[in-house]
Parts: C-alpha cells; sequence; structure tokens
C-alpha cells in the first residue's frame, strides 16, 4: 500500500519536471484512466456497455474523451487511415471531447451533430453549475482514504468519492470543483459509473484541433435537442441531404419505422435534459 501511494507522489512530482528526453512537439501530461461502466438501454438490462476514457491533465486545462475516440483523433492528425477504429455512429452517446480551463473554471462541450461528416458544435458551462455537497464519510480503496461528496447535476444524483491528498481538482466527464482527483463516481440508479484505473505521467504528442475551430456555438437546451431530433430523423435527415434513396414508399417507411423502436432504446443519457 504505501508503495503505490509512493507511486502517485512520484507522478504529482515529475508533472512539474519535464523530461529531458522530450521529444519535439510533446506536452507533458498527467493521464487518468477511468473505467465507464454504462446501461445504454433502461429497457434492456443486458445493453451494458464498458469503455475506457482518459482524462489528459495539463497545467493549465485538461480534456476527456474516450481512449477509441483518441485513436481516431490521433490518426486523422497524421493523416492515416481511420476505417475499423472509432466509428463515431456507433458511439452516439460517448462521441464527445470535453475541455476545462483551470484559469477561467470553463467547461466546453463538443460534439459532432451529424456523426456521418462530423459537423461540430459546442456549448460552454462554468464549474460553478456543480454545486458539490462535500461531507465527512470516507472510504478505503487499496489504502487509500477518499472523502464523500455529492451532487445533483443532469437531473441525477451523482455520489463520488476523492482524494483530497492529489491536488488535481478535476475528474471525469465534466465533474471538477472538488479539493482532490475524483476516484469514483456513480448516479443514483448506477446506470453510469467512473472508475479510476490509472494515473500515469507520459509525454503526450501534440493534437490538431482544427476540426473544432469551426464548431458552432449553440446554447446547451438546443443542442441536446437538436441532437435528439436528429438522432430520430436520421432517415428523413439523411433522405434529405441526398445520402440516401429509397425504391419505393413502402421501403421508406419500413426504414422510419425501424429508427423509431431504435430511438425508443436510446433512453438513458448521462444528463437527463428536460425541454
Amino acid at each position: 500500500m504505501r508503495k503505490h501511494i509512493f507511486l502517485i507522489c512520484l507522478l504529482l512530482i515529475s508533472v512539474c519536471n519535464v523530461s529531458a528526453q522530450k521529444k519535439p512537439n510533446e506536452r507533458s501530461v498527467l493521464q487518468a484512466l477511468y473505467r465507464l461502466e454504462l446501461l445504454r438501454d433502461t429497457l434492456n438490462p443486458k445493453s451494458k456497455k464498458i469503455a475506457i476514457t482518459e482524462l489528459l491533465i495539463y497545467p493549465d486545462e485538461s480534456w476527456f474523451r474516450t481512449m477509441t475516440r483518441g485513436v481516431f483523433d490521433t490518426l486523422r492528425y497524421n493523416q492515416l487511415p481511420t476505417k475499423n477504429t472509432f466509428q463515431p455512429k456507433d458511439e452516439h452517446e460517448l462521441n464527445y471531447l470535453i475541455h476545462k480551463n483551470y484559469n477561467a473554471g470553463s467547461i466546453r462541450y463538443y460534439s459532432p451533430l451529424r456523426a456521418i461528416f462530423q459537423d461540430y458544435c459546442f456549448y460552454d458551462e462554468t464549474d460553478k453549475a456543480l454545486d458539490w455537497k462535500i461531507t465527512n464519510d470516507t472510504l478505503v480503496r487499496h489504502g487509500i482514504t477518499l472523502q464523500k461528496a455529492t451532487l445533483d447535476y443532469g437531473n441525477r444524483k451523482w455520489t463520488t468519492y476523492f482524494n483530497p491528498e492529489i491536488p488535481i481538482n478535476d475528474g471525469p466527464y465534466k465533474f471538477c470543483g472538488l479539493p482532490g482527483l475524483i476516484f469514483e463516481i456513480w448516479d443514483e440508479t448506477e446506470t453510469w459509473k467512473f472508475t479510476l484505473m490509472q494515473l500515469r505521467h507520459s509525454q503526450h504528442g501534440s493534437f490538431d484541433f482544427k476540426f473544432l475551430e469551426k464548431a458552432k456555438q449553440m446554447d446547451k437546451i438546443a443542442f441536446h435537442k437538436l441532437q435528439r431530433e436528429l438522432f430520430d430523423n436520421e432517415v428523413q435527415d439523411s433522405e434529405a441531404r441526398g445520402e440516401i434513396r429509397f425504391d419505393s414508399t413502402a421501403d421508406r417507411q419500413r426504414a422510419i419505422d425501424r429508427r423509431k423502436e431504435k430511438s425508443k432504446h436510446y433512453n438513458n443519457p448521462i444528463e437527463l435534459l428536460r425541454w
């Protein structure tokens, strides 16, 4: 147990010291890997999904995404084929990038509103949207004492355990602002849960986020409302863009009916927004 704590201390010290072997265009980064367990469809208990996500922690900012999303971004940055890696349509509920600016206290959520052509939009929030209630309750995991906090956010009640000895006020998804790194967080239905798997120091190549520079800013509710409408009406939208054609009215209606049935099972997004 002491060895585990010692390794964490080494990581925290090393973040302040850039390696002499660092390659050009690389940045010193702490990478926190979180295991995400989610239930995609509350009507189907077998629709559980596990994804590995990463929080890239820099001195003044962080980026959060799935590891498969990271592979896709890296391949695209190096102009390599992305086929058979990450297909955005396969993970529509996880196809986003979240940027946190520590100095400004801002949280920016990027996501394509159309997965096929990656038409990105974004909206902004601040860490003040996260009104944490810190308790005196503690929990010991692998010899490390964690402190409990609760949060009402996205029409869900969240429970989290963080480590006040690791002075990184961040965590997975949009969760941040606690006096320490988040180790575990889950909602009251236990259909969304993030668990810290590993915290490691590494050198990370630069990312080319030019595809985000043209992203359109939107209101949060308007963004998610439109995202849902596009998901529900993908057949009509693709048809209007000339991407698909039907041989008959009956074929078109069958495609629409299949999409309606699929939409019924997209019922457990991480934020239960209302409009």
